[in-house]
Formats: structure tokens, C-alpha cells, sequence
């Protein structure tokens, strides 16, 4: 009778599945334990003891070469598919912790010991104490109380010593002809940038770039109305918003005049304000210079001219400005030579753009004073012949004129053998 197979009076559990079954009592040991413990059954569920896992001398060479690697058992018991405690106790069985110098040998120096280490997770990597303990396999404790309390690696260390790269610094710097701004307290210089939920992929982008100055992610805002100290309330629609940790070297780009800020104006710094301020119509791009001075919208409209060969004009709304259609075009190819193409503002503004129009050939006469007219409008003015000049333009693939050049050609003759 001792081998005969009994049932649990309570779940039904077989007693070949449960190795400390009570045969006497008709009760499997879980039932058994709840009756003792508690005087009373506390479920009535079958629960089926899993299986003890064979280990395959395939799947001990994998364990013994992951854990050669430092890879931490959390880690290992993902990748393997294994519980903790599993991968724990064949490391121990195949003795893998006296052959390979790793945290759980008495011997072995943790890599958190070493100032260095931590020193460039934390300040130079920008990682986060979960991020280094993640690393290193070790609890988020014991990362904290080596950076903090034995290195005294903390948000001053990281504010002191955290520097930008070029890529970093021009987003930043950038940004704040944009939509960025770096807190105004003087102990607070902290960088914050917000778009809305059309341009996620933007504000991400940008947090990637500078997530090492960063403790976490962009954040979504539902949308409301806001007062932001002046008292009165504004509608803000749903966006993300991210800001950087304390860094003193934003303090520089904070205390900069706009006007020397405009003066380091590249590709680079041009697509960034046009995707952040700037709106792309049908035949031009139209950017926003809210707030700047009259001397620095036109030194604007200067630099980018004699950096990069676009003709801009102030609005009669005298805070924005207007491309041409030539330079529009040209600030398109800019922005997609320098920021990644498959950002959802890129699709909107330039890619994906039904607005956009057909490229028109226009020819201008630029006078000596830089202002630009239309060829029609100028031969129209001074009596010249247009269809034969605009021949003699288009045969030369020529789509800016200089006035005095165009008046030497003509008296020259060039523009009447025109075909």
C-alpha cells in the first residue's frame, strides 16, 4: 500500500507529484502545513511543484563564459531563461567562483572600489547609481554609499567637473535662440527644452544627445492653462519636456549676450532654429526672432547671407523674417544634411510638406545696396528687354545678377545674341 498512489482531499494534488505528501491524512503537504500553521485551509488550488531543471553541458560552458565575462547572475538568469537561485547554484556546483576573480570571491576587488571607475560612469557617462549598479551586477545601495559616502562622487562633483561636447554645447547654446532656456537662478543653471507631442521624436532625439547631463527622460504634460509669474494665464498644449542636471559650465551659455550667441551661427545652429521656431510655407521658410533687438535681426540677416548664401527680409510683423524661395530651398537641404531625416518635425516641416510648391526658377538683379528685385520687375523699370535677358540668364545658369554686371553685358551686347 505504500506505493499506492493517494489524492489530496482538498485539491486533489496526486501524491507521486508531492514528495512530502501525508497519505494518512489524504492532505498533500501545502494543505497539511496551512491546516497546522493556521487552523484553517487558506485555498483549495492545485499548484503543480515544478520540475528540477537538468543542466545540459551545453547550457554549463554558456553559464561558465557569461559569468567569465562579469555578467551579473540577474543578467545571466534573463538571458538563460533561469531563476536566480538556479544560476547561483551551479556556479557554485561547477566551482566557477574560485577559477574566475569576480565579486563573490573574498579575493576579488570590486569594480565600484576603484574611484576611477566611478568617477567616469558618474560624472563623465552621466549614468545613473541604478544604471552603474546594473553594470557591475551590485545593489543600488552599495553604489550609493561607494559614490557618495567613500568616493564623495555627488551632484557637486557632477556640477563642478561635468563638461560639454562640441555636439553638446552647440544644442544647448542653440536651443536657447529656440525653444530652450537655462534656468535664470544663479545656483540653478540647469538647461530645460520642451515640445509638443507632434514633435516627440525631436525632444527625444535632443535628450539622447545630451542624456549624459540628464537624470531622466522627457516627460509628457497634459495640456492647461498656465500662469508663468506674470500673472496671467496662457494655454499650453500637451508636450514633453526634459532639463538637464546642474552644470556650472551652462552658466557661460546663460550669461552670453544673444547677439555673440547669433555671431557662432553654422549649419548646425541654423536647422536646429529653424526647426524650432521656424515655419515652412509654400515657397518659404519664415522664422520667428521674437524679443531679439533691431541690431541683431540684422546682423541675422547678415550672417546668413555671408555664411551661407540665403536672402532673408524682415516682415512688416518686424519679428520675423522670410526666405526666399532659392534660399528656402537651400535651408531644407541644410537641415536634412545635419539632422537625422526619420524625426517626425523633419517629415512635417520638410519630407512629408504637401505645401510645399514645385521649384519655380526665379532671377534676380541684386543692386549695390544688397536689396534683390525680381528680372521682370527690373527690365519692366528700366526699359530693358526681359524675354531676351532671361534667355541670356538661363543659357549662363544664372539665378542672381549683379546690377552693374547686367548693365555691362547689355552694353556690351550679350544680351541681344541671345537665341
Amino acid at each position: 500500500m505504500a506505493g499506492k498512489e493517494v489524492f489530496c482531499s482538498v485539491c486533489g494534488l496526486s501524491s507521486t507529484l508531492d514528495g512530502h505528501f501525508w497519505k494518512e491524512k489524504k492532505l498533500c503537504n501545502r494543505h497539511n502545513m496551512q491546516l497546522e500553521k493556521h487552523g484553517k485551509l487558506l485555498d483549495k488550488d492545485i499548484v503543480i511543484p515544478k520540475k528540477r531543471h537538468r543542466w545540459t553541458p551545453e547550457e554549463e560552458v554558456r553559464l561558465e563564459e557569461l559569468y567569465k565575462q562579469g555578467v551579473s547572475f540577474e543578467k545571466i538568469s534573463k538571458q538563460m531563461n533561469l531563476s536566480v537561485a538556479a544560476i547561483a547554484a551551479r556556479s557554485r556546483h561547477l566551482n566557477l567562483g574560485n577559477k574566475y576573480m569576480r565579486f563573490n570571491n573574498p579575493n576579488f576587488k570590486a569594480t565600484y572600489h576603484d574611484y576611477d571607475w566611478c568617477y567616469e560612469r558618474y560624472v563623465v557617462k552621466g549614468m545613473t547609481h541604478q544604471e552603474m549598479a546594473d553594470e557591475c551586477g551590485a545593489s543600488l545601495r552599495v553604489i550609493q554609499k561607494w559614490c557618495s559616502e567613500v568616493h564623495k562622487l555627488n551632484c557637486w562633483t557632477f556640477k563642478n567637473n561635468k563638461t560639454l561636447t562640441d555636439k553638446q554645447y552647440q544644442i544647448i547654446l542653440f536651443g536657447t535662440l529656440g525653444d530652450g532656456h537655462i534656468d535664470k537662478r544663479e545656483t540653478q543653471p540647469l538647461y530645460i527644452e520642451c515640445h509638443s507631442i507632434a514633435e516627440k521624436d525631436y525632444v527625444f532625439w535632443k535628450y539622447e544627445e545630451l542624456k549624459d547631463l540628464c537624470n531622466s527622460e522627457p516627460k509628457y504634460y497634459e495640456g492647461g492653462y498656465k500662469d508663468f509669474g506674470s500673472g496671467t494665464k496662457y494655454w499650453c498644449k500637451p508636450h514633453y519636456r526634459f532639463e538637464t542636471r546642474i552644470i556650472n559650465q551652462l552658466k557661460d551659455i546663460r550669461d552670453m549676450p544673444r547677439i555673440n550667441k547669433i555671431w557662432q551661427l553654422n549649419e548646425f545652429g541654423l536647422s536646429l532654429h529653424c526647426l524650432d521656431d521656424g515655419c515652412r510655407g509654400k515657397s518659404a521658410w519664415e522664422l520667428c526672432l521674437a524679443e531679439y533687438t533691431q541690431q541683431e535681426i540684422d546682423l541675422y540677416i547678415k550672417l546668413c547671407k555671408k555664411r551661407f548664401g540665403l536672402y532673408a527680409k524682415q516682415q512688416t510683423d518686424k519679428r520675423y523674417i522670410r526666405f526666399d524661395s532659392d534660399s528656402s530651398r537651400i535651408i531644407d537641404q541644410i537641415i536634412l544634411n545635419n539632422i537625422p531625416n526619420s524625426l517626425d518635425i523633419i517629415k512635417k516641416k520638410i519630407l512629408e510638406n504637401d505645401k510645399i510648391s514645385k521649384k519655380v526658377r526665379y532671377i534676380y538683379v541684386v543692386m549695390q545696396n544688397g536689396e534683390q528685385i525680381g528680372l521682370s520687375t527690373y527690365c519692366r523699370s528700366h526699359g530693358i528687354p526681359y524675354e531676351k535677358t532671361r534667355k541670356y540668364v538661363i543659357e549662363h545658369n544664372i539665378s542672381r545678377i549683379q546690377e552693374a554686371d547686367l548693365l555691362n553685358r547689355l552694353k556690351a551686347g550679350e544680351l541681344m545674341n541671345a537665341v
